[in-house]
């Protein structure tokens, strides 16, 4: 083959491979403050949860920041506009593809000074996700202080971004862990007596040792969608793009006619670790 046509063909398949990889989109709502005069700390809320998002290399954040009828107002205005911002994240949203939605509401902000001169806050918040078709909330968490742990800041601004940090791993752990990420299954085979499962998935998108999924039949009824699960695993070797787990020798056998069936439709999804808290 000439070598030019096959440099083609490699560019191609390289391109290809980039847009079957591209990452699922999500909403991020800007977070909602009970007390106007809580619109600094709102924002550090929204810009945090989008860092996590980000971070975790699973999803792309579509915010407010990436259209110009939303990107204009301050702070502040943020908060005055809520509804007609969010909204038009959902309309990107639906148009963009996002399956779900990510929001929240600051309820209470509270600074104390201390005889040092520096301040200590306290903040309590929710985190919510949506399912963007039918509104849905999937899961919710509130976020309070347990203890009185914080450091202390300078100002209200530096103690007010140190309270958000102690809550940046629980964060961390309830919206990657509960928002939904599906996965494309590669191969099944068995392995001895058990068996192994490997998924088109690695460290790029976020994947890590110890991860949890389950995989779902899916069937149509009356234009619905029904999902029965069928086992669960764990990942337990990463392996360049892809990720690998063991399935339960009870259910390998199953698993493979229902993967091998051309009738069939199969869905692997993450599922939350049992403790992510």
């Amino acid at each position: 083959m000439n070598k030019s046509l096959t440099i083609i063909i490699l560019l191609i398949a390289m391109i290809s491979y980039g847009q079957n990889k591209k990452k699922p989109t999500l909403g991020l709502l800007s977070f909602e403050s009970l007390n106007i005069d809580n619109y600094a700390e709102a924002e550090f809320l929204t810009e945090t949860v989008k860092e996590i998002f980000v971070a975790s290399k699973r999803f792309k954040p579509l915010d407010r920041s990436l259209y110009a009828e939303t990107s204009i107002f301050t702070e502040i205005e943020v908060q005055k506009n809520i509804n007609f911002i969010n909204g038009h994240i959902v309309k990107q949203g639906k148009l963009d593809g996002a399956k779900f939605l990510v929001g929240g509401k600051l309820t209470s902000v509270g600074y104390k000074q201390g005889g040092n001169g520096e301040y200590n806050c306290t903040i309590n918040f929710s985190i919510s996700i949506i399912d963007i078709e039918t509104g849905e909330t999937m899961d919710t968490k509130t976020f309070s202080k347990m203890a009185d742990i914080t450091p202390d800041g300078l100002d209200k601004t530096s103690a007010m971004a140190n309270e958000i940090k102690t809550f940046r791993k629980k964060i961390q752990n309830f919206i990657i862990n509960y928002s939904p990420y599906e996965v494309e299954i590669h191969k099944i085979k068995k392995v001895g007596r058990n068996g192994e499962i490997i998924i088109i998935a690695g460290k790029e998108e976020g994947i890590a040792k110890g991860n949890r999924f389950a995989i779902y039949e899916v069937t149509d009824v009356n234009g619905k969608l029904l999902k029965e699960e069928i086992t669960q695993f764990n990942i337990n070797e990463l392996k360049g793009d892809f990720s690998s787990g063991k399935i339960k020798r009870k259910d390998i056998d199953n698993l493979i006619d229902l993967f091998e069936d051309p009738d069939v439709n199969l869905s692997c999804e993450s599922i939350p670790s049992k403790s992510i808290i």
